[in-house]
């Protein structure tokens, strides 16, 4: 199979991953009783607007999809986020989805570009070459697995530790979401990595790697970027897809992987104080 020309469509597609993603993981939140953490998500347009009172932080506080055409709707937009007492947001843009106009709407709401986002994608092709036998990767498999990775996973991520407990508690529906997988590394027996692989007609994302610190350089992304690789070739999907800093040791991995440079996607952060930026951080 080769791999499939870039185009307006297929970016637009591809970065939908996420966001669909997004509505799995922030929606389920918003699903556990009485919304603890105040979350909503509406749509304007071509854009889906996040928001979560409870959680200050611009990963659950942002626009995605918005596009030049949608540029009407910024008004309805900054409303949402005003009624939802939301300080930080975020609006990822993609290439060719602003025009002058919808920048200076932006800006005149106090946004303003601060970094690239990457997107790649590939085909689910892995190296001949197994990662080092060292690595137990398996799908989590009960409540010993689950209660391990979301361990990792708020490790890999440095939240404060007085979080783990809520963290834990409150993420333990990622096991049933139906599009999700979690696949889960053991060194020596010990948790030591986690990721998730996303699926969604016949496309596959892997997101949200993380490592515990003490087994940091120890090949695990490596491996979790294989496993994803094999077991999207072994189900019949089409694409692998992925997001992250550039440059970054994520994005040489994609590349090491063969997947290809996608897009870069503009992120622009409101000039608020109190606003945290952070990449995956619940509190």
């Amino acid at each position: 199979m080769k791999l499939p020309t870039l185009s307006p469509d297929l970016i637009h597609t591809l970065d939908n991953l996420h966001t669909e993603l997004d509505r799995d993981r922030i929606g389920g939140l918003m699903r556990q009783p009485g919304n603890p953490f105040g979350i909503s998500i509406e749509r304007f347009g071509n854009a889906t607007a996040f928001a979560a009172r409870g959680i200050q932080t611009t990963y659950y506080n942002k626009v995605v999809g918005l596009r030049s055409e949608d540029r009407h709707l910024v008004k309805d937009i900054a409303g949402f986020f005003a009624r939802h007492g939301s300080p930080a947001t975020k609006v990822e843009v993609l290439p060719g989805s602003i025009d002058a106009e919808l920048a200076d709407r932006l800006s005149s709401y106090g946004l303003r570009q601060t970094a690239f986002g990457a997107g790649y994608y590939g085909l689910p092709e892995a190296p001949p070459a197994h990662p080092d036998a060292q690595l137990d990767i398996r799908p989590v498999a009960g409540d010993r697995d689950l209660d391990d990775f979301l361990t990792v996973f708020h490790e890999g991520f440095d939240m404060a530790r007085d979080t783990r407990e809520r963290f834990v508690q409150s993420m333990r529906f990622w096991a049933e979401l139906p599009r999700w997988e979690l696949p889960l590394v053991r060194i020596d027996g010990q948790p030591a990595a986690c990721g998730v692989l996303f699926t969604h007609n016949r496309l596959a994302y892997f997101a949200l790697a993380a490592t515990a610190p003490r087994f940091r350089g120890r090949g695990s992304l490596a491996g979790l970027l294989d496993w994803a690789l094999r077991r999207v070739k072994d189900t019949q999907g089409d694409l692998v897809c992925g997001q992250c800093d550039f440059p970054s040791t994520t994005a040489r991995h994609f590349e090491r992987f063969g997947m290809r440079l996608a897009y870069h996607k503009a992120i622009w952060e409101l000039r608020t104080r109190g606003a945290v930026a952070s990449p995956d951080s619940l509190y």
